[in-house]
């Protein structure tokens, strides 16, 4: 019997062990590079709010001229005006964001080298 408590001790203590050596290594990890500062996060937040702004402003329009162009539809300026917005949101969305990743994907890729 108390051949099993010292295997147990012993298996007990190796764990420990290697639970210590594990957690000393990942103290000594270097940390990540942030890619981004706040102040780089905000001047994006910006810049795709002034890109959604605009290409809500001109998809509004474009909706309202072809919705009087195409009179036969029997959608009203206004309709034209509102589908045109939700299109440009959604378009502008993922335009925007698609083209900040992209640059923040080219920074890395300097900063890396």
């Amino acid at each position: 019997m108390w051949v099993f408590s010292i295997l147990a001790v012993s298996i007990l203590g190796a764990a420990a062990n290697a639970a210590i050596r594990f957690a000393g290594q990942r103290r000594t990890q270097a940390k990540p590079k942030r890619v981004a500062s706040a102040a780089d996060r905000g001047r994006d937040n910006r810049n795709q709010a002034c890109i959604i702004l605009i290409v809500v402003i001109l998809s509004a329009t474009i909706g309202i001229f072809m919705s009087l162009r195409n009179q036969e539809t029997g959608i009203h300026w206004i309709g034209g005006a509102f589908l045109g917005t939700i299109g440009g949101l959604v378009i502008g969305l993922v335009a925007s964001g698609t083209i900040i990743m992209a640059i923040r994907y080219v920074r890395s890729r300097k900063s890396a080298v």
